[in-house]
């Protein structure tokens, strides 16, 4: 409740609260600005461990794509929350413990809608290709052409969930 993503309703108990357009483009704003400042404290910071758990990351996202392509179907959950996993992952990097409780916050609200934004096979292998950008881009310490790469791609998803909830209100 303290984080608004319930309400108390006059009958008892409590309702997961509506998002409208303009809260989530607000939401989305927030988390590109605290996601781009956790990539660029994270490419100073990030250690070839680190690294190596987000290529592993990778490594099953990628096993997932492939048997997509092969016909299978991939559970949307589950690659939902691999996302979520790599993004954790440099943000944890960062070494802000502020910066990681504002993030978690902001995230919250988006994170409901993540899955039906990833339902778009283009839309997740795009950003499984950004993903392994971003992995080259910390290891080579490019903390430019990092914070321009997650701008974007913390953007893009933004106005993927935004389509998702304008097509949600409609039905």
């Amino acid at each position: 409740q303290q984080d608004g993503l319930v309400e108390r309703v006059p009958q008892g108990g409590v309702q997961v609260t509506d998002l409208s357009l303009d809260d989530l483009k607000e939401v989305s704003a927030l988390r590109t600005v605290l996601e781009v400042y956790a990539a660029e404290l994270a490419c100073d910071k990030i250690t070839e461990r680190d690294i190596e758990k987000l290529e592993r990351l990778m490594q099953k996202t990628a096993d997932m794509i492939v048997a997509e392509l092969e016909g299978k179907v991939i559970d949307v959950a589950e690659f939902s929350g691999l996302n979520t996993a790599f993004h954790d992952i440099i943000c944890d990097s960062a070494q802000s413990t502020y910066l990681s409780k504002i993030l978690e916050i902001v995230r919250l609200p988006i994170l409901r809608f993540r899955p039906v934004s990833l339902e778009d096979k283009i839309h997740r292998t795009r950003g499984w290709e950004e993903h392994k950008s971003m992995i080259k881009m910390l290891k080579g310490r490019d903390k430019k052409g990092l914070k321009k790469l997650v701008a974007k791609h913390v953007s893009d998803v933004g106005e993927a969930v935004a389509k998702a909830l304008a097509s949600k209100q409609t039905d």
